[in-house]
């Protein structure tokens, strides 16, 4: 049996990210997507949007804190990952995000720029792409 589990959004950042460090001191990012979609259905075509949530480790978690802002426009590979955890009422909760391999700017550098009050003019921010490669058994779950 074959196993694939593999998505590729674009869309733009709803919020700045969220940086946060594990006990172990291991970069970790959460950020939210607005992918645009199309509703069919009506000749005059309306759009909505939905969102997705994204974790991002290490690299990647430090690239998107570092060079994203709300309303860039980016590209995120990664995988499908169920969750569960208990709320703070004692109630079971289950949440699906996509765990990012890379992510990639998709903005100009004078639209990112006008963003953030990081500019690193040394730098081709729309050339960038982090990944974390797994591969070598390092994953951090």
């Amino acid at each position: 049996m074959s196993r694939f589990n593999k998505v590729i959004l674009v869309g733009r950042l709803v919020k700045d990210p969220e940086l946060r460090y594990t006990a172990d001191g291991v970069p970790v990012a959460s950020l939210t997507i607005a992918v645009n979609r199309i509703n069919r259905k009506n000749s005059s075509s309306n759009v909505n949007a939905d969102f997705f949530n994204i974790v991002a480790w290490r690299a990647t978690a430090e690239f998107a804190s570092n060079y994203m802002r709300k309303g860039v426009l980016f590209l995120v590979e990664g995988r499908l990952q169920n969750r569960s955890y208990e709320a703070k009422d004692g109630s079971k909760r289950t949440v699906t995000e996509v765990v990012a391999d890379s992510v990639q700017l998709l903005t100009s550098k004078q639209e990112n720029a006008q963003k953030s009050e990081i500019v690193d003019e040394g730098a081709d921010l729309d050339d960038f792409i982090f990944d974390d490669d797994f591969s070598k058994g390092d994953s951090p779950f």
